[in-house]
């Protein structure tokens, strides 16, 4: 009576190389796939914060929502948000117009959490949120500094709005920052600027630009090799987003 067929040695460690080596092609397309996913859900969420952004400007007149009170810390708390001076402020004015929640909705109890799952306008899917998500609010989307102030700009005099940054992504404290010298530290405050840009899905980020459009770049389509803002004229620097009213302002100054 014949022997049952088996495996030798050597067929058996064929088999698991091969095994291997299939499972060192597929990981990195599934997960290829899955930042892929993640940046076209994130880049319709802040597609519909440029949308609420151009629908504010005609309630509003014709003025930019605040990228905080006047005389507030730039990493506001709860209860700075809840505060009744934020009631033109980005985070609690324009969520409303998309149908979504206000910031100061969150700002209580269990619904903290809340701020940072589906279905909140201040998700990314894409964003890594700290471990303790109730001790303060972080934000992984920010105004554009450069056009606030104590007042925002009127948006009459931006130049050239489908080139100028509305929003951007901004780093959150536990994500890693751009190999680049002038970077500063990621806060997850709720105004940035080239210098907090984050490049969440391989290498790449999403900015909302004036005309209520959003694109996803290249980091260094967005930050210059200093880690801020590519220098004046935007024509000819290489970045392809203008911070500034005037594209022919020096960003950094």
């Amino acid at each position: 009576m014949p022997a049952p067929a088996s495996f030798t040695l050597v067929e058996l460690l064929v088999v698991v190389s091969i095994l291997g080596l299939l499972a060192g092609l597929t990981v990195p397309a599934i997960q290829g796939a899955m930042t892929k996913a993640k940046s076209v859900e994130a880049l319709n969420q802040l597609g519909q914060l440029g949308k609420a952004s151009m629908a504010y400007l005609v309630e509003s007149e014709g003025k930019l929502p605040r990228e905080k009170p006047v005389g507030s810390s730039d990493s506001p708390s709860w209860t700075d948000i809840r505060n009744a001076a934020t009631n033109d402020v980005w985070y609690n004015v324009l969520p409303p117009l998309c149908g979504m929640k206000a910031a100061w909705e969150y700002s209580t109890g269990a619904n903290r959490v809340s701020f940072y799952k589906k279905g909140s306008m201040f998700f990314l899917s894409g964003a890594k949120y700290p471990a303790s998500m109730t001790a303060a609010p972080v934000f992984a989307v920010a105004i554009n500094s450069k056009l606030m102030g104590d007042d925002p700009i009127n948006p009459v005099t931006i130049q050239k709005p489908s080139r100028t940054a509305l929003f951007v992504e901004s780093g959150l404290p536990d994500e890693q920052r751009l190999a680049l010298p002038g970077q500063s530290d990621y806060t997850g405050q709720p105004h940035a600027f080239a210098s907090r840009f984050v490049a969440r899905y391989n290498g790449k980020g999403i900015v909302v630009f004036c005309d209520g459009h959003a694109e996803i770049l290249n980091a260094r389509e967005v930050v210059g090799p200093s880690g801020r803002a590519w220098p004046a004229p935007q024509d000819t620097s290489g970045g392809k987003v203008i911070w500034t009213t005037d594209p022919n302002a020096d960003p950094n100054t």
